[in-house]
């Protein structure tokens, strides 16, 4: 189908596939096959995105942004570590520099 389609497109770099799911391991609750919103946007800072960065998104907006786009991925307050995965390989793709999109993880949480 189409989206199997795009899907095969989407190319993530081996650093940047590690880095993401260095990252769902940080953020999943021992014992659980999901991500919490909620304990996700406890630990994001929107200070650190690039995009707040470089003055083109207030950090207001970036975490209206990210609260948007997560809640319509999450079953509640619950996001799958497929969806997690897959929402932050859409993010790689809309990303061209590394140091950008390694920023953008620190700024949601990731160390």
């Amino acid at each position: 189908n189409f989206i199997q389609f795009l899907n095969a497109l989407r190319n993530v770099s081996n650093t940047r596939g590690s880095q993401i799911e260095s990252f769902k391991e940080q953020v999943k609750e021992p014992g659980q096959n999901y991500i919490s919103i909620k304990n996700l946007l406890k630990i994001c800072d929107m200070n650190y995105h690039p995009e707040a960065i470089k003055f083109i998104k207030s950090v207001i907006d970036l975490r209206r942004e990210y609260e948007t786009i997560l809640g319509k991925i999450a079953n509640e307050d619950a996001i799958s570590e497929d969806d997690f995965r897959q929402f932050f390989y859409d993010v790689s793709t809309c990303v061209a520099n590394d140091a950008d999109f390694t920023q953008i993880l620190r700024a949601l949480g990731y160390k």
